[in-house]
């Protein structure tokens, strides 16, 4: 369980445990007591030792007879511990207010390695993988590149990396690039079995492990479903800024240009793009499958609230052609046919724009209908727009 922890994947130490370890050693010189038996991290101030470090301002008060009060500070934000200690006694005991707090907020660590840790955006997607059994998963990630502190020609480390259920490392992938090779969205890739997965992307400038120095990282569960052979299956929808096909008769996911989105989030009016592959549509007598597509896009949540919401999904609803659907949500259909010539995976896109889009959460719900088998299968995903 200590990846779960480790704050940096991409060093060769988990930050966390050595500090961890650290703590425990100072617990044990400066709160234990040898002749008692009382080992330091044991002892109420050893044990917030050990689970918050040094605090960020101590005092004490109370110097006559009564013995002392001694406060631990732990920032702006953090918690405050309080003890009361008897003079001549090495052991200082809990207020009944500390011990809540301890409760409340159990630990925290900060990677002194690390000045500041950024997110990164991501988008994970779920296709079939090239061997029979197997999912293959995409995670479109954006690095924040200019909040890394790159010098010039300093380069890039980045990797990913995948562990089980039982958080046990499965596979890692490492590179380092020049800051102006990075491209917009780094794509990774990897292939497994069905299961439940801990992947984590990971980015920082290249050095030493000793030098501190800010990082980026994303992480994130991910359940992989087998896409079963014979069986009418979608794969997730890869929502991004760009879909072109590079051929007339695009057959494969090389056939096209694509851009991801990872984070999700448009501009008002930007157009919104979205990929798909069909896995397994069944044939007719002259080997044509047939299929339905319906894109549907919903208004989940407007940012506007108050009285105006009603007023704003009217206009939308006139301006689209729609029917309202109850007083909060207005849907906008696209359908698709198609027959072609029979083969297991057919790659499919659309390009959409929402005229005076209003700022929120957007819905997108893609159903496929197999017409030879008479099956249906639906996948949805949501994304945003707001202004830049």
């Amino acid at each position: 369980m200590l990846a779960a922890k480790d704050p940096l994947f991409l060093t060769r130490v988990n930050e966390r445990q050595l500090e961890h370890y650290a703590r425990m050693a100072w617990a044990e010189l400066k709160f234990g007591a040898p002749r008692s038996g009382l080992r330091g991290w044991e002892s109420d101030r050893g044990r917030i030792w050990v689970r918050y470090g040094m605090p960020w301002r101590w005092f004490q008060t109370g110097y006559g007879t009564g013995g002392r009060t001694i406060y631990w500070l732990y920032g702006a934000q953090g918690p405050v511990f309080v003890f009361n200690r008897r003079l001549t006694y090495r052991r200082a005991r809990f207020t009944d207010v500390a011990a809540q707090l301890e409760v409340d907020r159990p630990e925290a660590y900060h990677p002194r390695m690390v000045t500041k840790m950024h997110a990164i955006a991501e988008q994970p997607v779920r296709f079939r993988g090239s061997k029979p059994g197997t999912v293959r998963v995409e995670v479109h990630a954006a690095l924040p590149i200019d909040s890394l502190g790159a010098a010039p020609g300093q380069a890039i480390e980045t990797g990913i990396f995948i562990f089980d259920r039982n958080l046990d490392p499965l596979w890692e992938k490492r590179q380092t690039v020049a800051p102006e090779a990075v491209s917009e969205v780094m794509a990774y890739v990897w292939e497994a079995p069905p299961g439940r997965y801990l992947y984590g992307v990971e980015a920082r400038t290249e050095g030493p492990d000793s030098v501190a120095r800010p990082a980026a990282r994303a992480r994130s569960w991910i359940e992989t479903l087998a896409f079963p052979p014979g069986e009418l299956s979608v794969s997730d929808l890869l929502v991004a800024k760009v879909v072109e096909p590079l051929v007339v008769d695009a057959a494969e996911r090389r056939d096209f240009h694509i851009v991801a989105n990872p984070s999700l989030t448009f501009a008002p009016e930007e157009p919104v793009s979205i990929y798909f592959e069909i896995y397994n549509l069944l044939p007719d007598d002259e080997q044509y499958a047939s299929y339905e597509l319906e894109l549907v896009v919903t208004v989940e949540e407007i940012e506007r609230k108050g009285p105006a919401l009603s007023k704003v999904l009217g206009e939308l609803a006139d301006l689209w052609g729609l029917t309202r659907e109850g007083t909060e949500a207005i849907q906008l259909r696209f359908h698709r046919e198609a027959r072609v010539l029979a083969r297991d995976m057919i790659p499919e896109y659309f390009r959409l724009q929402i005229p005076r889009s209003p700022t929120g959460r957007y819905g997108l719900r893609l159903t496929v209908v197999d017409r030879n088998a008479g099956t249906t299968r639906t996948t949805e995903r949501s994304f945003w727009i707001r202004e830049p």
